[in-house]
């Protein structure tokens, strides 16, 4: 079948390595006891500089001292990368791009990272085939998995550790595979390779989300399934699954149900602190975490992160499922101790009120879906420099229509045509635009698009202010 094809595959499911909950977490329970979650610090790294540096030049003496780090966090953890992994087999690393050329900006893997898992178990099992990839978190609205991977110098590394393929997941083919007991999912589109590899390894970025709270091993989760770039999100199944709504947290849960990795690997070198996942700051930590349960090396990281892991839902809705284990009472962190390496990280803030002068939001039963995604661009465009005036936006169910004159009018979502005051916002789009005013709409539930498509909007709006 061609690259890409997608196969109906719900007879496929309950075949392979998959299970439907944390092998950890069945363990524990049968009475072998805590959780273990491997917690590896250094005060520093040789040769880091602190500056973009550290990331784009991939220093040998900063390589081989994080090779060390995960070689510790494997043999903490579980006693070693042979005890998870065996001669011969096909290993997939799904390591965290996020988007293309964000590398020097810390919203992906580092890629000294990459390289030293890679090369760790290579010579852990140098008969293993690995593979490393990732689904792009945009899809190809910034260019795809393969441009995401090359333009952040991933791929260089993967090739650099030994990895046999760098597999761009989105040029891949596709199967279904049934969510068991799914709320947010009732079945999820991903990839064939995934299925077929004996091991999945969980690369994740610590960072706060503006969504999310944080997103490490479970988040990261989201790069295992297909989404298209279809108009608008939220109507076609696959950009669908790929879009955050409300659902974030139970949708990374229903995944972890299907698809669980086998292993978890927290880059925890350089976080990002603010406003994750793209738009945040540079947080060092020199710190290295690993797990076979997802959820307990996430709960070690957010409370590294000064986040108490009950005010995650994704790790609440974890624990009660029985996907791992949240409760840190129930797993025994080996290492370094969480209250030696805490640090905590400013979080995010997902509305967007009051971000940019000159723009108004009406919003009123809108949820997080589009508030984040609207937040998460109105971040990116306050950083460009640039301005605008007598902008409006207007989203969510039940949202009064403006009283004045706006220049530009953005509609978000969909929700706010459905409300009981539809016709009133119709009636005033209808005025504005026989006023000669620019109204623009961007549909989807939620819109994943307003990162690319929202920015562009504001970007020629304010340039054609500054001719005028």
């Amino acid at each position: 079948m061609a690259t890409g094809a997608l196969v109906g595959a719900a007879a496929l499911v309950g075949e392979g390595p998959f299970v439907s909950r944390s092998a950890n977490l069945a363990w524990a329970e049968g009475g072998g006891g805590k959780i273990p979650v491997a917690v590896v610090h250094r005060r520093r790294i040789p040769g880091a500089r602190g500056d973009e540096s550290d990331v784009l030049e991939y220093r040998k003496e900063s390589v081989d001292a994080i090779a060390e780090m995960v070689r510790e966090a494997f043999h903490l953890s579980v006693g070693g990368g042979e005890q998870v992994i065996k001669p011969g087999q096909k290993v997939f690393i799904k390591a965290n791009g996020f988007v293309a050329g964000t590398v020097e900006s810390y919203g992906c893997v580092d890629p000294r990272t990459l390289e030293a898992v890679v090369r760790v178990i290579k010579e852990a099992v140098p008969s293993s085939y690995v593979m490393v990839g990732d689904t792009a978190a945009l899809g190809y609205l910034l260019g795809g998995s393969r441009v995401t991977f090359e333009m952040n110098g991933l791929t260089e590394a993967s090739l650099r550790g030994g990895a046999n393929e760098v597999v761009p997941l989105d040029e891949t083919r596709r199967i279904i595979l049934d969510v068991p007991d799914g709320k947010a999912m009732h079945n999820a589109e991903t990839y064939q390779v995934l299925k077929d590899a004996d091991v999945l390894i969980d690369l994740a970025k610590m960072k706060t989300h503006i969504q999310g709270v944080i997103t490490m091993a479970m988040k990261n989760w989201n790069g295992v399934i297909y989404y298209t770039q279809a108009r608008p999100f939220g109507y076609d199944r696959t950009s669908m699954q790929g879009a955050h709504r409300a659902d974030l947290h139970q949708k990374m849960v229903d995944l972890h149900k299907v698809l669980p990795p086998h292993f978890s690997l927290i880059d925890a070198i350089i976080g990002m602190e603010g406003q994750g996942p793209g738009g945040g700051t540079r947080k060092d930590m020199n710190l290295i975490l690993a797990s076979r349960d997802p959820v307990a090396v996430d709960a070690v990281g957010a409370a590294i992160m000064g986040i108490d892991p009950s005010e995650v839902p994704m790790l609440r809705l974890g624990q009660a499922e029985k996907v791992g284990v949240a409760d840190l009472s129930q797993i025994e962190v080996r290492g370094a101790r969480i209250e030696d390496v805490k640090s905590p990280f400013k979080r995010a803030v997902g509305d967007p009120f009051g971000v940019v002068p000159g723009l108004d939001v009406y919003a009123a039963g809108a949820c997080q879906g589009c508030l984040s995604h609207i937040r998460g661009t109105l971040d990116g465009f306050l950083a460009s420099g640039m301005k605008v005036k007598d902008v409006a936006l207007i989203t969510g169910w039940n949202t009064l229509q403006p009283e004045r004159d706006y220049d530009l009018v953005m509609l978000v979502g969909d929700c706010w045509e459905t409300g009981p005051t539809a016709a009133a916002i119709k009636d005033y789009v209808r005025d504005m635009k026989a006023r000669g005013k620019e109204v623009v709409e961007h549909h989807g539930c939620a819109p994943l698009n307003l990162y690319a498509e929202m920015s562009k909007t504001l970007q020629d709006f304010a340039k054609k202010n500054v001719r005028g």
